[in-house]
C-alpha cells in the first residue's frame, strides 16, 4: 500500500477529577483544578510547540461514558474548543471501532487530532490505534507530575494526568479496513502549574521559547522520552527503545511490554 501523507494523533487523559468521583453517586465532572488545567490547555495547545508541531488541533474528539455519567473528557476540550472556534466529536461508550472511524473520516493530511479519554480505558484505546500483534502498553502510570506542580494528595486513584501520548498516522490508500496507520508513538508533557495563568512550559512551551521538546536538548537534565516504533504492515515483533537524557523524574511514567 502506498504511503501519501501523514496527520498526527494526540490522546490526553481527562483533567483532575472530583474528590468523590469514585464513590457511588460521585460526581462526573472536573475538580476546580481539574478546570484549572483544561482552561491552561486551552491557552497553550494553540500554538506551535514541541507537542504540536503543526499548531493548533484541527480536529477535536472525546468519550462520552453514558453508564458511568462521566463528563470530564468533554469537559477539558471545552474549552479549547471554544477558544478554537471547533466542535467537539463525541465517541459513545468506549467505541474503538467508532474511534477509528472517526480518525478516518474527520481527519486530513497534515491535522492533528486531539483526543481526550477515560484512564481505565486508555490502554484499549491505544491497542486499537496499533494493533496488538505489533506491541501492547498495558499500565497507565500511577503518576506523571509535571515539573512544576505536585497532584492534589485528595486525588483518588491514579495521579498521572500531564502526559500526552503521540501517535504520527500515516495515510494508507486502498486500504479497505482503516486509512491512518501509526508509525510509533512518543510522551509528552502538557507542563501545567497548576493554574490556568501558569506559564505553557515543558513540551507545551511555545517553539520559538523552547527551542526543543523534553529531553531533546544535548545536556538537558530529569527528562526522559519514550519512543515506540512499529514496521507497519508486517506483522513483526515491534521495537521500544527508551532514550534518556539525565536523571529521569517521571516517576514510574510508562510500563511497556513488547511482544
Amino acid at each position: 500500500h502506498h504511503l501519501t501523507c501523514e496527520s498526527l494523533l494526540l490522546v490526553i487523559r481527562h483533567a483532575e477529577k472530583e474528590r468523590d468521583a469514585t464513590k457511588p453517586g460521585g460526581s462526573g465532572h472536573l475538580s476546580k483544578v481539574g478546570e484549572e488545567r483544561a482552561d491552561y490547555l486551552s491557552k497553550c495547545m494553540k500554538h506551535t510547540s514541541p507537542a504540536l508541531p503543526w499548531g493548533a488541533p484541527s480536529v477535536l474528539m472525546s468519550v462520552t461514558n453514558q453508564s458511568s455519567g462521566s463528563t470530564r473528557p468533554y469537559e477539558t476540550l471545552e474549552p479549547l474548543a471554544k477558544e478554537l472556534k471547533q466542535d467537539i466529536i463525541t465517541i459513545q461508550d468506549d467505541d474503538y471501532d467508532g474511534l477509528m472511524r472517526a480518525l478516518d473520516r474527520y481527519v486530513d493530511c497534515d491535522q492533528t487530532v486531539l483526543v481526550a479519554w477515560h484512564h481505565s480505558t486508555m490502554m484499549e484505546l491505544v491497542e486499537a490505534v496499533m494493533p496488538s500483534n505489533f506491541w501492547m502498553y498495558h499500565k497507565w502510570p500511577k503518576e506523571c507530575q509535571s515539573e512544576g506542580f505536585v497532584e492534589p494528595k485528595w486525588l483518588p486513584g491514579s495521579k498521572c494526568y500531564d502526559i500526552i501520548l503521540s501517535m504520527p498516522l500515516r495515510e494508507r490508500k486502498g486500504n479497505a479496513d482503516r486509512r491512518w496507520w501509526p508509525g510509533w508513538m512518543d510522551i509528552y508533557h502538557q507542563g501545567f502549574g497548576g493554574s490556568k495563568h501558569s506559564k505553557c512550559s515543558e513540551d507545551l512551551s511555545k517553539r520559538e521559547e523552547s527551542g526543543g521538546g523534553r529531553g531533546e536538548e544535548e545536556g538537558e537534565e530529569g527528562e526522559m522520552k519514550v519512543r515506540v516504533e512499529v514496521e507497519v504492515g508486517t506483522g513483526s515483533a515491534a521495537r521500544a527503545e527508551r532514550v534518556e537524557a539525565g536523571a529521569s523524574n517521571l516517576k514510574a511514567a510508562v510500563d511497556i511490554t513488547v511482544e
